[in-house]
């Protein structure tokens, strides 16, 4: 009897065994995922990356003050000086292989990328700090927090370098491609890849859809797979408040930030026509370009409800902005001339050609000082806000948003090539000089400027004497 007791105990394990399909569903789901994640693991392993200390991660670190995801707006608790010299430009100390473009801008640092592939990291005086030459695809996408760059490839592959030194802190190979743009919550980095259903004789076979991958950003290992969205491809994202919204073709789906129960969707909304190039967000509404050059703006707070449509005539070709307490909509197109969309009458303010020389076709909007306000005319209600713009071959310039008025010119030792990194008191833009070379140029307010000129007289006087 016991013989044949251990025998059937045999059997049934071998059975099972064989065929895990006759395990209870928990039970194979749970196996499922462990072998998932030990599938998915971060080279090296975790007990042998560099050590990061006991630094917080930090939050991603955009360009400071100016987002196209937020519609390009300094702080409208700041307001500015209108006038600016520029005290140095600083070459950038390295040659590089054909073309570089900035992929990346923080307070202190400048990330390019040249033909090559290698990436270089600039401190504000135009020294390098560490290069980097990626192995495999590319990265499309590169994200930033206070310890580690993410550079995330169209196959799926991220690799996290330690912003400090440009040492490779991990490499993760999801081996699925990318199917949206990746974000950082949390402790978390979020990475959306394409999922295939293969399922027999499903109805959605062969039907693209996508996960939501939670890695854990200082150790690059999957702590959670979220089912995504149904989309045909890869979509966008941008946040809103509490919010997170995701599109793809005319479809908006508000998703909540929290992701610990899964994706939980707020609400969703289709536009006429298919969206082009990114949301922006500002005091709660929502700004999507579609085909056929038109803009839409969406209510935030009431699931998307439209507030208004208006069809611009030309492409944007760069970045919108928004003059808040006029609620005007500035943009530059690809053949230099800046437009200024009224929203309240719903039609075209004015346009200008501003000839510009360089690439650059962004522009902000920012707040001058109230003595400018009543200096050139404007009306006290708009709060002095203002449209910067590159203009002409080596300059920005801003204008009154109510008529097109020139408040002022900004001279530069090249042309501007990515939007300013803005200070209290100072701007640093990356410019092209008519050498070729790429440089940092610091433009300074009047008294900081003169404050610089005169320490440097000092310090050659003080070396004259020794």
């Amino acid at each position: 009897m016991a013989f044949l007791v251990l025998y059937s105990g045999v059997a049934v394990y071998l059975l099972l065994k064989s065929n895990p399909y006759l395990y209870a569903q928990d039970t194979l789901n749970s196996q499922y995922k462990k072998q998932e994640k030990a599938a998915i693991t971060p080279w090296p392993p975790v007990d042998s990356h560099l050590d990061l200390g006991q630094a917080p991660m930090g939050e991603s670190a955009p360009w400071p003050y100016l987002t196209k995801e937020h519609l390009n707006i300094t702080s409208p608790e700041n307001t500015r000086n209108k006038s600016y010299t520029e005290y140095k430009a600083y070459d950038l100390n390295k040659d590089f292989e054909g073309k570089a473009e900035v992929f990346l801008q923080t307070k202190d640092f400048v990330y390019l990328r040249d033909e090559s592939g290698q990436i270089f990291r600039f401190d504000m005086m135009g020294n390098l700090k560490w290069s980097y030459l990626p192995s495999g695809e590319p990265f499309i996408q590169a994200l930033i927090d206070q310890n580690l760059l993410y550079l995330i490839a169209e196959n799926g592959k991220v690799t996290a370098l330690q912003v400090a030194s440009g040492q490779p802190q991990w490499t993760l190979n999801s081996r699925s491609q990318l199917f949206g743009e990746a974000w950082i919550q949390d402790k978390n980095l979020i990475l959306p890849v394409e999922e295939l259903d293969t399922e027999v004789g499903s109805k959605k076979a062969n039907q693209k859809s996508s996960s939501l991958l939670k890695i854990v950003r200082k150790t690059g290992q999957l702590e959670e797979k979220i089912v995504g969205f149904d989309f045909k491809g890869p979509f966008g994202q941008v946040p809103a408040g509490d919010l997170r919204l995701i599109h793809h073709g005319t479809q908006l789906i508000a998703i909540s930030k929290n992701l610990d129960k899964g994706v939980k969707v707020e609400w969703t909304t289709n536009l006429p026509a298919k969206i082009q190039g990114d949301l922006s967000v500002y005091d709660g509404s929502i700004f999507a370009l579609t085909e056929g050059n038109r803009l839409y703006g969406m209510n935030l707070k009431k699931k998307g409800e439209m507030i208004f449509d208006i069809d611009l005539d030309v492409k944007p070709a760069g970045g919108l902005s928004y003059l808040p307490e006029m609620e005007r909509i500035a943009y530059l197109s690809s053949d230099s001339i800046l437009r200024v969309i009224d929203l309240k009458a719903k039609n075209k303010a004015w346009r200008f050609d501003l000839g510009v020389g360089g690439p650059m076709r962004d522009l902000w909007s920012a707040r001058l000082k109230g003595s400018y306000i009543q200096e050139f005319g404007m009306k006290w209600v708009h709060k002095g806000w203002t449209i910067w713009s590159p203009c002409r071959k080596q300059h920005f310039c801003i204008y009154n948003p109510e008529k097109g008025q020139l408040i002022q010119r900004i001279e530069l030792s090249g042309e501007p090539l990515e939007l300013p990194i803005i200070s209290d008191d100072k701007m640093i833009v990356l410019v092209k000089k008519p050498s070729g070379k790429i440089a940092l140029s610091h433009l300074l307010e009047p008294i900081e400027y003169k404050n610089a000129v005169a320490k440097d007289e000092a310090a050659q006087v003080k070396k004259d004497e020794d």
